[in-house]
C-alpha cells in the first residue's frame, strides 16, 4: 500500500465510481493520515474529487486540490486576468469568478459569495462543456448535473459529511455509493452501486489501520508514535513493508517481503537517492517546479522520460527482458505493441497496410454496380453480402461508390471547398468492430460483433473478470484469490491452468491442465534470475547493477552467453559459448544499427527520418527500401532487383511493377474487397472481414464464369474455419470442440479426418500422427519412432526402424545441425537470428532478408529467385522471379505468380501464360502433398514458414516445426509468455498461424484493445516522427538565422493521423502558415508526397464573428481573450478534414509546439451533433502527442 516515504504518512487513492458521460464523473476517494485530524466531506483524513478549494490569504488566493496539493497565486485583476504557478494557472473569469487548471486535475470554476468564506466550486470542465455542482441554502453540495443526464443527487448529514450519491437510472432513484461512519467521524463502510462494500478500521487517533475490500481481502497498517505508517501488508504477506525513518539523516530504510532492503535518501521532501539491496544507486533531479526531470540508474542510464531536443529519445531502463530468444533481433529490440508483421491473412497476403480493419463492412448486394469493372458472375457469386446468412446490412449505401456526376457540372462550375464551415467530423478512434454493450454505469458487459454473435462478462466484486462466455457460447472461468490474484483459469472443457504468487505478486510457480509445472525465482528487484521445470532446473540468469543482463546459463553453471550491457540494457558486447563474439551498435533511439562478429557477416540497418527501417544488409549485401513520402516507393534486393510501388492519389489503386518489368495493380472495390490484376491478364478478386479473415478468393481470365477458379470460406464468431468451398476441390467441412480446438474434418467423397488433444493441448493423435505418448508435454513417441532430449528441453534424436536422425544446437538454442540416415545438414544464421545459410550434400542455399520475411535466395547451383510482395508488411509473395544466376539481367528473369489459401499459404504456382507449374494440398497442420508433375520447387509454406526437406521440418524463424508431430521440436524460447505448452502450436491452425515462432496464447476474456490497432499505431508513430523533425529543424534553423527568433515563435506546424472512408490511415502536414513556405531546411523534413492540408482547395471559410460553435479561443498572458486560434495549426487541420468528403475524422494530432488552451478545448469538448451548438470534435488525450499536451501557450515563448 502508498506511503509516503519521507512522512510517513499512508495515503490513498481510490476510483468508487464512474459515469461515462461526455464529462465524465469519476468519484474518487482521497486518503491521507496526516489530515486524520481534520474533519473532511469523507470523514478524518478523507476526501472525495469534487473537494477543490480556492480561498483568500496574504499573498492572493490559494487552490488545493482534493488530493492536498496546494498552489498559490498572485490575486489576477481586471487589467492582468490569469495568474501562474510551477504547476498550475488561475484565471479570473468574472467579478467573482475563478478558473483553476492544475497538473493531472480536470479545469474547474469557482465563485465567492463572500471573501472570508471559501469559494464554491461551480463548474468542472473539459473543453468547454462542463458539469455543474449546486447547493441547498446552508451551502452544502446537493446537486450535479450535466446536459441532459438525470441530476445526481448528493446526500450529507448535519457535520458536512457525504452519506451518499443517488442517480435516476430508467425513471427510478439509485442509490450509486453510500458511506457509514463511526462515532468519531471515520468512513468504516463503503457500497457501491452493485452492493459491494469496502470497510475500514481506525486506531484512537483516527489513522486508518485496516482496509477489507469487496473481496473480503485484508490490508493492515501500524505508526509510531509520531504517527508515521511503520509497517504496511496484505493477508499472507503480499507486498509487506517494513520502514524505519532516520530523520537526522534525512533516510528511510524499507524492507520488503522478500527481505530486501532498501535505502531512500531525501531532500526538501523529494527523494534524491535510492539504494537497492545490492548497492546499485539511482539519483533523481527535480526542476524549480518540483517536477522530476531525470533519473539515472545504477549503471548511468536513464529511467524517466527525458526529452533530448537534439535526438528526440526517450529512455527507457529497460534492456532485453530476461529469458526471450536469442540472439538479438525481435523480441529483442521491437516493442511488445510494435509487431513486425501483420497478425492476420488480411496483411500476410498484402492488403492490410495502413487499414483500420474495424472499419470493414460487408458491401450491399449491388455494390458491384459502382465498382466500374466487369466480373464473371461466378466470382460474384464467391463474395458475401450485407444480409446474407444473418450479415450486418449497412445503414448507409456503399461508402467505396463514387458520387453520381451532377447535371450541372458541365454547365457551372463548382466551388472548390464548401461556402460555410462543414459539420465537424467526430475525432476518429480505434474501435473493435461490432458494439460493446454496458450496464447503466458503463461496465462492459458484452460485445456483438457485425455478424450479430455475442458474448458476455461477468465480474467480481472488486472488478475482476470470473466469467467469459465468448462469442461461440464456450464458457471460460477465472478465479481470483488474494489481493486479485488469477489463481485458476478453467477452459469449457473443465481443464484448469493454476497460479501461484510470491509475495511481490510475482508469478512464481504455473501447473498446466496436464500437470506440466513451470517455476520462476526471483532476485530482491524482482528480476528474473531463475526458472525450472518439473522441478529441475532451466535457466538461470544475472545482471549488473541496474537491469542489464550479464550472464545467462543452465541447466549446468557455466554461463551459454555473456553479454556486456550498454546504454539502457542494451547488449555492446554478446559472447555465446563456442561461438564467435558479436560487437552492437545503436543509433540515437537506441535501435540496433550494426552488428560485427568475428567470423561472420557485418549486418547493417539505417533508418530514414520518419523512422521507416531503408536498410538491411549482411557485409553490404541484402535489401534497401525507398519511399516517397510516407508511401513504399521501391524495394532494392541485391542492388538491382528492383520491385516499384506506386500509390494513386485517390489511394484505390496500387500499382506493383516486378523486378521483370512486369506491372500488377491492385484495386479497392469496397473495404475488404480488393481486385489483384497480375501482368499475364489473370485477376483474383479476393475478400477479407473486420477481423482480417480471408472470406473468399475467385481467380479468373476474361469474364467467363467457367474459367473462374473460386474459393470461399466461412467461420464460426470466434473465428475458426468451419467450412471451406473450392470449385476444384470441393467442399469441407471442420468440427471443433468447446474450447475451440480442431477435431475433425470432412473432404468430399466421404474423407474424414479425426484430431484429438489431451488436457494440456497437445496434439494427441491426426492422420500423421499415430500412438503419440508424452512425459510433461514432451512427446516420447509416436509413429514408431522414440524422442530423446537435450538438457535444454530440445528433441535431440529420433529413433526408428529406418535409423536415427540427431539434432545439434548452439548456445543460444539455434538448431545449427541435423544428422539424418539419408545425409547431414548444417545451417548458420546472421546477427538476428535470421537463418542465412543451409549446407547439405546438394550444396549452400543463401537467404536474403528484408526485415522479418524472405526477400530472395540462392540455390546452390547459383540460381537466383526474387521474391515480391503485394506491400512492404505481407509475409506471403503473390509472385517470384528466377534469375538463372546472381548478377543476371533484372529484364531476364522468369515471372512465377503465386496463388494462397485462406491463411496466405501457397497452393498454386503458375507460368506466365497461366499454366500450373506446381500445385499442393495442405493439410491442417501442415503436410503438404505436392501433386504429381510438379516442373519447380517451392519451399514457402505458412507465412513464415519455409520446408527443408531434408528435415522434413518448418523453418519458423525462431524455432523448427515438425508438420508431421503437429508441434515444435524446440521449447518456446519466450517460455510461458507464449502458451504453457512449450512445444504447441496452435490448435485452429485452419485459421491462425504463428508466423515468427512466437505467436502468444490468445487472450480469450477481453475484446481486443481499443488502443492497440495496429495500423493506427504505426501511423500516429509516423506522424510523430514528422513532427520531431519539423520541430527539431525549426530550432535549427532559427540557430542558423535562416528564421527570425520571433517569426519562429508565431509558427506551429503539425503532422495529423486522417482516418479515410476506406478505413486507411494517411498522414497529412498542416500548420497555421503553410508548411511548403518554410525555410529549406524544414521543407525538407515533410515527406516527399505527403499532403500538406488547410492550405489550398480544402483551405477552411474563416470563422465569423458570430460563428461561436466554430470558435474556440484561449487566454492571453494579458489575460484578454484571443479569438483568432481558428487559424491555429491543429483546428486549421481539424476544419480543412471536415471539407475533406473522403475523410472520416482525425485520428492523432502532433503539433511541434504544446497545443494552446482553445485548440485543446477544440479537441476535448464533447461532439455536437450538427445544428447543436458548443461542440467540438470530441477528442481526447490520445488524440494528442505527449509533446503536444506539454503546458504551453501559443506564441507566448519559443
Amino acid at each position: 500500500m502508498p506511503i509516503n516515504l519521507v512522512t510517513g504518512a499512508y495515503f490513498d487513492v481510490a476510483l468508487d465510481l464512474h459515469l461515462a458521460w461526455d464529462v465524465p464523473f469519476h468519484w474518487r476517494r482521497y486518503y491521507d493520515s496526516r489530515r486524520a485530524g481534520e474533519a473532511l466531506p469523507l470523514g478524518r483524513g478523507q476526501t472525495h474529487s469534487y473537494d477543490h478549494r480556492l480561498v483568500f490569504d496574504l499573498d492572493g488566493l490559494s487552490y488545493t486540490t482534493p488530493s492536498g496539493t496546494r498552489h498559490g497565486f498572485v490575486l489576477p485583476t481586471a487589467r492582468q486576468r490569469v495568474s501562474t504557478s510551477a504547476a498550475a494557472r488561475l484565471e479570473r473569469t468574472g467579478q467573482a469568478t475563478f478558473r483553476a487548471k492544475a497538473a493531472g486535475e480536470p479545469e474547474v470554476e469557482f465563485e465567492f459569495g463572500h471573501p472570508e468564506r471559501p469559494a464554491r466550486l461551480i463548474r468542472l470542465f473539459r473543453g468547454t462543456a462542463f458539469q455543474q455542482l449546486h447547493y441547498d441554502n446552508a451551502g452544502a453540495m446537493a446537486l450535479l448535473t450535466y446536459g441532459d443526464e438525470p441530476p445526481l443527487h448528493v446526500h450529507q448529514d448535519g457535520a458536512g459529511r457525504i452519506l451518499a450519491l443517488e442517480w435516476a437510472i430508467g425513471g427510478e432513484s439509485r442509490r450509486l455509493w453510500q458511506g457509514e461512519y463511526d462515532a468519531r467521524g471515520n468512513l468504516v463502510r463503503v457500497t457501491d452501486a452493485r452492493a459491494n462494500a469496502e470497510l475500514f478500521a481506525f486506531d484512537g487517533a483516527n489513522r486508518m489501520t485496516r482496509r477489507t475490500d469487496h473481496n473480503g481481502y485484508r490490508f493492515a497498517m501500524q505508526y509510531d508514535r509520531l504517527g508515521r505508517c511503520v509497517w504496511s501488508s496484505g493477508e499472507g504477506g503480499v507486498q509487506a513493508v517494513r520502514l524505519r525513518f532516520q530523520a537526522g539523516e534525512k533516510r528511510t530504510e524499507v524492507q520488503r517481503a522478500d527481505g530486501g532492503l532498501w535505502n531512500f535518501h531525501h531532500s526538501d521532501h523529494r527523494i534524491t537517492r535510492i539504494v537497492d539491496p545490492y548497492g546499485g544507486i539511482t539519483q533523481r533531479e527535480y526542476g524549480p517546479d518540483g517536477s522530476l526531470t531525470a533519473e539515472t540508474g545504477p549503471e548511468g542510464e536513464t529511467l524517466r522520460t527525458v526529452l533530448d531536443d537534439e535526438s528526440g529519445f526517450v529512455g527507457s531502463p529497460y534492456g532485453p527482458p530476461a529469458g526471450v530468444c536469442l540472439p538479438l533481433g525481435d523480441p529483442w529490440f521491437t516493442a511488445a505493441n510494435a509487431l513486425a508483421y501483420p497478425r492476420q491473412p488480411m496483411g500476410w497476403d498484402g492488403y492490410a497496410a495502413g487499414r483500420h480493419l474495424a472499419s470493414i463492412t460487408l458491401p450491399p448486394r449491388d455494390a458491384h454496380r459502382f465498382w466500374q469493372t466487369s466480373l464473371p458472375q461466378a466470382a460474384l457469386a464467391t463474395l458475401k453480402f450485407a444480409g446474407e446468412d444473418g450479415a450486418a446490412i449497412p445503414a448507409t449505401p456503399s461508402r467505396m461508390a463514387p458520387r453520381p456526376a451532377s447535371p450541372l457540372a458541365d454547365q457551372v462550375a463548382l466551388p472548390a471547398r464548401p461556402a460555410m464551415p462543414m459539420p465537424k467530423k467526430r475525432m476518429a478512434q480505434a474501435v473493435p468492430a461490432g458494439r460493446v454493450e454496458r450496464d447503466p454505469l458503463g461496465l462492459l458487459i458484452g460485445h456483438i460483433r457485425p455478424d450479430g454473435a455475442r458474448c458476455r462478462w461477468q465480474y467480481d466484486a472488486n472488478g475482476n473478470v470470473i466469467r467469459h462466455v465468448d462469442h461461440a457460447g464456450s464458457e471460460w472461468r477465472y478465479d481470483f484469490a488474494s489481493w486479485n490474484h488469477l489463481v485458476r483459469e478453467t477452459s469449457p472443457l473443465g481443464h484448469a491452468t493454476q497460479f501461484t504468487y510470491g509475495p511481490t505478486e510475482q508469478l512464481v510457480r504455473a501447473e498446466d491442465a496436464g500437470g506440466t509445472i513451470t517455476a520462476h525465482a526471483f532476485d530482491l528487484k524482482d528480476r528474473l534470475v531463475g526458472r525450472a521445470r518439473d522441478n529441475g532446473a532451466r535457466d538461470w540468469f544475472r545482471y549488473d547493477l541496474s537491469t542489464g543482463l550479464t550472464e545467462l546459463g543452465g541447466p549446468d553453471e557455466a554461463p551459454r552467453v555473456t553479454f556486456l550491457p550498454g546504454a539502457h540494457g542494451r547488449p555492446l558486447i554478446v559472447a555465446p559459448r563456442g561461438g564467435a563474439e558479436r560487437q552492437c551498435a545503436y543509433d540515437a533511439r537506441g535501435r540496433l544499427t550494426d552488428v560485427a562478429a568475428e567470423d561472420g557477416p557485418k549486418l547493417a540497418i539505417a533508418y530514414d527520418s520518419v523512422g521507416h527501417r531503408v536498410r538491411d544488409l549482411q557485409d553490404g549485401r541484402g535489401t534497401e527500401r525507398a519511399y516517397a513520402g510516407l508511401q513504399l516507393a521501391a524495394i532494392i534486393v541485391l542492388e538491382r532487383y528492383v520491385t516499384r510501388y506506386a500509390t494513386d492519389p485517390d489511394r484505390m489503386r496500387r500499382t506493383i511493377t516486378d523486378p521483370s518489368g512486369g506491372r500488377h495493380a491492385v484495386r479497392q472495390l469496397e473495404t475488404g474487397v480488393f481486385l489483384f490484376e497480375r501482368a499475364n491478364g489473370v485477376k483474383e478478386l479476393v475478400q477479407y472481414d473486420w477481423d482480417g479473415r480471408c472470406l473468399a478468393k475467385a481467380r479468373y481470365h476474361g469474364t467467363e464464369s467457367y474459367a473462374v477458379w473460386a474459393r470461399s470460406y466461412r467461420y464460426s464468431p470466434v473465428g475458426a474455419l468451419l467450412t471451406a468451398t473450392d470449385t476444384t476441390a470441393g467442399a469441407r467441412v471442420f468440427h471443433y470442440d468447446a474450447a475451440h480446438r480442431l477435431i475433425a474434418a470432412h473432404g468430399p467423397r466421404g474423407a474424414s479426418q479425426r484430431f484429438s488433444h489431451d488436457a494440456a493441448g497437445n496434439l494427441t493423435a491426426a492422420p500423421a500422427l499415430r500412438e503419440a505418448s508424452f512425459l510433461r508435454n514432451r512427446i516420447t513417441g509416436a509413429n514408431g519412432q522414440r524422442f530423446t532430449y537435450t538438457e535444454r528441453d530440445h528433441i535431440a534424436s529420433e529413433w526408428s526402424d529406418g535409423g536415427i536422425t540427431r539434432y545439434r544446437y548452439d548456445a543460444e538454442d539455434r538448431l545449427i545441425a541435423c544428422e539424418t540416415p539419408q545425409g547431414s545438414v548444417s545451417f548458420a544464421y546472421d546477427a538476428l537470428g535470421r537463418r542465412q545459410a543451409k549446407t547439405s550434400a546438394e550444396g549452400r542455399t543463401e537467404f536474403v532478408w528484408d526485415g522479418e520475411r524472405l526477400a530472395a535466395e540462392i540455390a546452390p547451383g547459383g540460381a537466383l529467385r526474387v521474391y515480391v510482395y503485394a506491400d512492404g508488411d505481407a509475409m506471403s509473395p503473390f509472385a517470384f522471379v528466377d534469375y538463372a544466376h546472381l548478377g543476371a539481367d533484372p529484364a531476364a528473369g522468369v515471372l512465377r505468380h503465386v496463388f494462397t489459401d485462406q491463411v496466405a499459404c501457397p497452393v498454386l504456382v503458375e507460368d506466365h501464360g497461366g499454366r500450373p507449374l506446381w500445385r499442393a494440398e495442405i493439410a491442417p497442420y501442415g503436410e503438404t502433398r505436392i501433386s504429381p508433375g510438379a516442373r519447380i520447387t517451392l519451399n514457402l509454406r505458412w507465412p513464415g514458414h519455409y520446408y527443408d526437406a531434408e528435415t522434413e521440418l518448418h523453418y519458423n524463424r525462431h524455432r523448427y516445426y515438425s508438420p508431421v508431430l503437429g508441434r515444435y521440436i524446440q521449447v518456446d524460447p519466450r517460455d510461458i509468455e507464449g502458451g504453457f505448452n512449450l512445444y504447441g502450436y496452435p490448435a485452429r491452425p485452419l485459421d491462425t498461424v504463428d508466423v515468427d515462432g512466437l505467436a502468444p496464447c490468445a487472450k480469450k476474456a477481453m475484446i481486443k484493445d481499443d488502443g492497440k490497432d495496429a495500423a493506427l499505431t504505426a501511423a500516429k508513430k509516423e506522424a510523430q516522427e514528422v513532427a520531431d523533425n519539423l520541430r527539431k529543424a525549426m530550432q535549427k534553423a532559427v540557430d542558423n538565422e535562416e528564421m527570425h527568433p520571433l517569426n519562429a515563435a508565431g509558427v506551429t506546424l503539425a503532422t495529423m493521423v486522417v482516418l479515410r472512408n476506406d478505413g486507411t490511415y494517411e498522414v497529412v502536414v498542416t500548420g497555421n502558415v503553410n508548411p511548403a513556405n518554410m525555410p529549406k531546411r524544414v521543407r525538407e523534413q515533410i515527406p516527399e508526397g505527403a499532403r500538406i492540408v488547410g492550405h489550398g482547395d480544402d483551405r477552411p471559410k474563416p470563422v465569423g464573428q458570430n460563428d461561436d460553435d466554430w470558435r474556440f479561443p484561449r487566454t492571453k498572458p494579458n489575460g484578454e481573450e484571443d479569438p483568432t486560434t481558428h487559424k491555429h495549426a491543429e483546428q486549421r487541420g481539424l476544419r480543412a478534414v471536415d471539407c475533406d468528403d473522403d475523410a472520416k475524422g482525425v485520428a492523432f494530432i502532433a503539433p511541434t509546439r504544446p497545443c494552446c488552451e482553445g485548440c485543446s478545448k477544440a479537441i476535448q469538448t464533447p461532439w455536437k451533433q450538427k445544428g447543436e451548438k458548443g461542440g467540438g470534435w470530441g477528442g481526447d488525450n490520445d488524440n494528442v502527442s505527449a509533446h503536444g499536451q506539454q503546458p504551453g501557450r501559443h506564441g507566448d515563448f519559443w
